[in-house]
């Protein structure tokens, strides 16, 4: 699942450019007002100001978006979660394009294999969580609780700070 992360910001500037720009622009007028479009598009411009990241044509933006879809619908045959039986941080990755290609068009979704809309609605119906204000000890504590979840150990033959491949067993 490597490649679905790193390939992810291609994705994601795909669901940007196989969208009407009619609707994109609707979407980020009605969500932020004129005013924030402006802001919004000036950021944009900003942060990928010296990206090596090519916006695709819609041709093309369109076959990448499907195969990426291809590819979620294999690993979600036997799987209700691309990591496991739980949500975990790949799926929230994969699902942030898909959201807002959604937010641009419905209509997409009508396109899904059955196993990745139904993987969408269950991430989608965790919502977006609630803000709780943390100070840097606050978060410090909470890592720490954390902590005592790891069940293993480095061993011979590995090294700290070695590079490994993981991969599940199931």
């Amino acid at each position: 699942m490597r490649r679905c992360v790193n390939g992810l910001s291609r994705r994601f500037f795909a669901v940007i450019a196989a969208a009407s720009p009619y609707r994109a622009v609707r979407l980020l007028t009605r969500e932020l007002g004129l005013a924030g479009l402006m802001r919004f598009t000036r950021d944009r411009i900003a942060m990928t100001r010296g990206a090596t990241i090519v916006q695709p044509d819609g041709n093309t933006a369109r076959a990448i978006l499907s195969s990426f879809v291809s590819h979620l619908a294999e690993r979600l045959q036997e799987r209700a979660f691309l990591s496991g039986p739980e949500v975990g941080y790949l799926d929230l990755c994969c699902f942030h394009p898909l959201w807002m290609a959604c937010r641009i068009d419905s209509r997409i979704k009508a396109t899904w294999p059955l196993a990745v809309h139904n993987w969408f609605e269950a991430i989608q119906s965790l919502g977006h969580g609630e803000v709780v204000p943390a100070t840097p000890a606050a978060i410090t504590d909470a890592i720490d609780q954390e902590a005592g979840l790891f069940t293993g150990a480095i061993e011979p033959p590995f090294l700290e700070a070695e590079w490994v491949t993981m991969r599940p067993t199931d």
